[in-house]
């Protein structure tokens, strides 16, 4: 679940950067303004509150040079035997690694929000989920 909404982090955060970051318009979408905060927080260089053009430059280098060394050490641990290329066997062992611990947190999450213990998440323990998780990755 986490790698998830990292890989969807990594999709919209160029976006986020190229924003502006406003206190006074905020997004509707409550991990957006977290990224948001968090990038004026550390790339805010003149301490304005907003990214200028050269402070969204350092940003966006900054974000692709960290984007270039998670992907490096994704394809090391997917090339196990260390050929520099992943074949079809390392990416179905990848694959099933992979639905083991999304099956690991579904059922964690079941364990955890299923009040009526019927083996499922009904609507108002799914939002009740949704807002766990949140808290959980907003830290």
């Amino acid at each position: 679940m986490k790698i998830s909404l990292l890989f969807a982090a990594l999709l919209v955060l160029p976006v986020v950067l190229t924003a502006e970051a406003s206190p006074a318009a905020p997004s509707r979408h409550p991990l957006l303004n977290a990224w948001r905060h968090r990038a004026v927080e550390k790339f805010d260089a003149d301490r304005d509150g907003r990214l200028s053009p050269g402070e969204r430059e350092t940003a966006k280098a900054a974000h692709q040079e960290k984007a270039r060394t998670r992907r490096a050490a994704r394809f090391q641990r997917l090339d196990a035997d260390n050929d520099g290329r992943i074949s079809r066997a390392e990416w179905d062992a990848a694959t099933v690694q992979r639905q083991g611990r999304a099956g690991v947190v579904r059922q964690r999450l079941l364990e955890k929000f299923d009040a009526d213990k019927d083996g499922r998440l009904s609507r108002p323990e799914r939002i009740q989920a949704r807002g766990a998780l949140r808290e959980w990755f907003m830290k």
